[in-house]
């Protein structure tokens, strides 16, 4: 019941900035869509991946451990950084494919059903914006979209026969084997089809930019924060006070380290493109590379952060 309601939350704020965001659909996404999306990861994005702080205090004891492996993590994350900065369409493939990864966390017990709903986010637009996309990586990448919006074309059709697999396979457990279906399945299920339902949706209302920074923000972001509250709440092995430093600390770091990565891309043929462009490319490469370890230290916490 509780994830039925965090769900039922999670709607709601994509619904609450759907307004906004239609407005932004509407403009040039140089001019509103990439600050709005930078706003949201300086804010919801980095502050969410700053919870790492917490996940890494709260499973490796003693300190000095957490504070070892707390520095081979930034070490990860400047590697990343510095190979993602010499090839966007390397940093750009390697987001969408750890995007439809992370993205199905909380459906991680059935694989199809975690490929199915993570990559409704970033591989429905292709599909249902591919122009628009593509004039999005003809401004980041204009030696490069081409190809990057075929890679990204084959890689949506390939979800969209994957989730069609799913779909046929759900209502066909529950239509042959009605009485012995488990109604823990069936929510989830549930759960699965109305997410990418939703998403699907907006993926033809908006911007492939709109849907990515209103599902990152609005829903992937709140979601985790609620799951790390929640994990704390459960086993009470970590104060309120030392949280709130450990994430400060974090949200600092990251803060340094996007900073050295907006510089070190200024002395590559950075500068070439447009200043929204610019942004976005930064955007890119930046997430990608928090993502690296990100990713590796919530799949090592799923049993802390899903206690029950």
């Amino acid at each position: 019941m509780q994830r039925f309601i965090t769900l039922c939350f999670s709607v709601l704020a994509l619904l609450s900035g759907l307004g906004l965001l239609f407005y932004i659909s509407g403009s040039q996404w140089r001019d509103e869509g990439v600050w709005t999306l930078a706003a949201v990861v300086a804010t919801l994005g980095m502050g969410h991946g700053a919870l790492d702080a917490i996940l890494l205090a709260a499973q490796f004891r003693p300190h000095s451990r957490a504070v070892m492996l707390s520095s081979s993590y930034l070490m990860a994350t400047l590697l990343a950084g510095w190979f993602f900065s010499y090839s966007f369409s390397l940093a750009i493939i390697s987001l969408l494919i750890m995007s439809v990864w992370h993205f199905g966390e909380e459906h991680q017990s059935v694989l199809i059903r975690r490929v199915s709903v993570g990559g409704a986010s970033v591989m429905a637009p292709a599909l249902s914006k591919g122009e628009e996309l593509g004039a999005l990586l003809k401004e980041v990448a204009p030696h490069e979209f081409s190809g990057l919006l075929e890679i990204w074309s084959y890689l949506a059709w390939a979800w969209l026969l994957l989730l069609l697999v799913y779909l046929l396979k759900t209502v066909g457990a529950v239509v042959g084997s009605w009485k012995t279906f488990k109604q823990s399945t069936f929510v989830q299920d549930w759960r699965a089809i109305a997410e990418i339902s939703v998403v699907g949706l907006l993926s033809f209302l908006l911007n492939p930019l709109a849907l990515f920074t209103l599902f990152f923000g609005g829903y992937h972001c709140v979601l985790h924060i609620t799951r790390v509250k929640r994990a704390i709440n459960y086993h009470q092995g970590l104060s309120l006070r030392y949280a709130a430093f450990a994430w400060s600390v974090s949200m600092f770091i990251v803060t340094v380290l996007m900073s050295m990565l907006w510089f070190w891309l200024k002395q590559s043929d950075f500068y070439a493109i447009g200043v929204d462009a610019q942004v976005l490319h930064w955007l890119v490469v930046a997430l990608a590379a928090v993502t690296v370890p990100h990713l590796i230290l919530v799949t090592y916490s799923k049993n802390w952060l899903n206690p029950l």
